[in-house]
């Protein structure tokens, strides 16, 4: 973490345009990320896209400043950027992510999550996983 005294205090994670690959953790700097998410007054997330690495951390960030489940914080944000979310696998691991920090929500909303998922993935034609 840095400071300056014209940008407040700020966070570089190092996850580079292109990264990580599938089988590397999104999420590896999520407790790095997720007491600089706790105390940051304002948060700013920056990606090449913005669709897929940076809509995942900020999503996981989101839930955890707003203490929001996994459902309410999908809806939230896609409501706000349509679009976002769209690689499976930073998928899997934001689920993970929300379930150790107690945010995933009840049975019931995982299970229509699901069915929202897979109508978005439909309607966007997303390829089988």
């Amino acid at each position: 973490m840095g400071s300056s005294l014209n940008q407040g205090p700020f966070l570089r994670s190092p996850i580079e345009y292109g990264t990580p690959p599938i089988k590397k953790a999104l999420f590896a700097h999520w407790p790095e990320v997720s007491a600089f998410v706790r105390s940051a007054p304002v948060l700013l997330f920056h990606c090449q896209a913005g669709v897929n690495r940076s809509a995942s951390l900020a999503l996981a960030a989101y839930a955890v400043r707003e203490s929001k489940t996994l459902l309410a914080s999908v809806r939230d944000m896609m409501a706000e950027r349509p679009g976002i979310l769209k690689n499976w696998h930073f998928n899997r691991s934001l689920v993970k992510c929300l379930r150790d920090e107690g945010l995933l929500g009840s049975a019931e909303d995982v299970e229509v999550l699901r069915h929202e998922v897979a109508a978005y993935e439909q309607q966007v034609g997303f390829p089988k996983h």
